[in-house]
């Protein structure tokens, strides 16, 4: 059986904030991507993905990039995960957006990779233990491996 690989990792700036790091090799292909993130919030989302069942009227998601001037609005999203529930009642929806931040000075555009797949609600509790430990700063990293699933 064919398994994807995601490799996680929480750098911690100080008590407040840290870089997530991302790399995902899957069939086909592979990214990586980091953002920073608010420690705390990191946290709280980390736990609220381990919910059972995932809330139907909300994306969870943990992102980062570059905000507009006043922090509000996320202009350039450098990396995004998200889960929303399925109709399969053991299933949710994996969505991880990867991007490298566009160069405006040397003319670059930006590059993004867009993975999105079924994952079990058993694989998400252990996704989210991990994020919850990264974020707490229990674990310096950690790799997730889940079955292709075509």
């Amino acid at each position: 059986m064919s398994m994807n690989i995601l490799n996680l990792t929480y750098s911690r700036e100080d008590q407040f904030s840290g870089e997530l790091s991302l790399e995902l090799i899957f069939d086909g292909g592979s990214g990586r991507g980091t953002c920073y993130l608010n420690s705390d919030h990191f946290y709280k989302m980390a736990c609220r993905f381990g919910e059972f069942p995932l809330p139907s009227d909300e994306l969870l998601c943990i992102e980062g990039g570059f905000y507009d001037e006043k922090g509000r609005q996320l202009i350039q999203k450098h990396l995004h995960v998200s889960v929303r529930p399925m109709p399969y009642k053991s299933w949710v929806l994996l969505k991880l957006i990867i991007s490298r931040p566009s160069e405006i000075i040397s003319g670059e555009l930006e590059m993004s990779l867009i993975y999105q797949a079924p994952f079990e609600y058993q694989k998400l509790q252990e996704f989210a233990n991990i994020l919850a430990c990264l974020a707490r700063g229990e674990i310096d990293g950690a790799q997730l491996e889940f079955p292709v699933i075509y």
